[in-house]
């Protein structure tokens, strides 16, 4: 099951129904119950009174709400302009110009496109100038992370499938600068893709001096409520480097951007 696109529905309850549904294909313990026990202004009672059309969305229940489905900083502010919207049609709110931007700017696409994790690099390559008018030295810009059997596959793959298209020159160029997939979905696909930049960040730290790359990590002792804080923290960081990502300027070099957090200390079956 797909990621609903909030920018494609037309009725917020409706939207509201399709992420519960997601969220509960994508992890079976997911529960509307479980999840409002932490949140104040709603509950499965009114949760299931907005279902059945008995209750309607309001503002004051946005934030909240958008907990509850797992929005992404970007599908919460149009979430929220489309519900203020819906209580005051006269009121200026940036519904349309948000709904025009995921459409030509970014796109929230499935995991598909990591059937193999180099098809996001092969594709960014293109977005270089030198490549696009040369393209056979993406074999020497990506030799150190994949054959040339495996970049030419990739290419296959990404013209079929539409992240890769011919401009009016006949250059190859993404279809959109950047597709954002779900990072908090449980998928083998996005596991590898993780690992890989992992691996690849490892490598550039004895690959290239430190004014060339930049490395910054912290230890911290956190709790549940913490932990979540941290997350919200980083999801609007997120955002920001996505909005960032959209408008970017020619460039002469790829770079990834790789934010990790994860438990240390190992599993704590094999250290007893």
């Amino acid at each position: 099951m797909d990621r609903p696109v909030i920018t494609t529905y037309k009725d917020p309850v409706r939207f509201l129904a399709d992420m519960l549904a997601f969220r509960k294909a994508q992890d079976p313990s997911f529960s509307v119950l479980a999840v409002t026990r932490s949140l104040r202004r709603i509950s499965p009672t009114l949760v299931s009174l907005i279902l059945r059309g008995q209750r309607k969305i309001t503002l004051d229940r946005v934030d909240e709400l958008s907990k509850l489905l797992g929005l992404m900083p970007a599908e919460k502010q149009y979430f929220r302009d489309w519900i203020a919207r819906a209580e005051d049609p006269k009121a200026e709110q940036a519904v349309q110009k948000f709904a025009e931007t995921p459409a030509t700017r970014r796109k929230l696409t499935s995991s598909h496109i990591l059937n193999d994790w180099v098809n996001v690099f092969v594709k960014d390559a293109f977005d270089l100038e030198h490549i696009r008018s040369n393209p056979d030295e993406i074999y020497a810009l990506l030799g150190g992370v994949a054959s040339k059997k495996r970049i030419d596959q990739s290419i296959k793959f990404l013209l079929q499938h539409g992240y890769l298209r011919r401009n009016a020159q006949g250059h190859f160029v993404p279809e959109v600068p950047l597709h954002s997939v779900d990072q908090k979905i449980p998928n083998d696909k996005v596991r590898k893709f993780h690992k890989a930049l992992l691996h690849n960040a490892k490598e550039a730290i004895d690959q290239y001096s430190s004014d060339q790359r930049y490395a910054n990590a912290l230890v911290l002792s956190l709790n549940q409520e913490t932990y979540q804080k941290l997350l919200a923290l980083i999801a609007e960081q997120a955002e920001s480097l996505q909005s960032f990502a959209e408008n970017l300027q020619e460039g002469s070099m790829l770079y990834q951007v790789t934010i990790n957090v994860s438990p240390t200390g190992g599993h704590l079956e094999k250290n007893k």
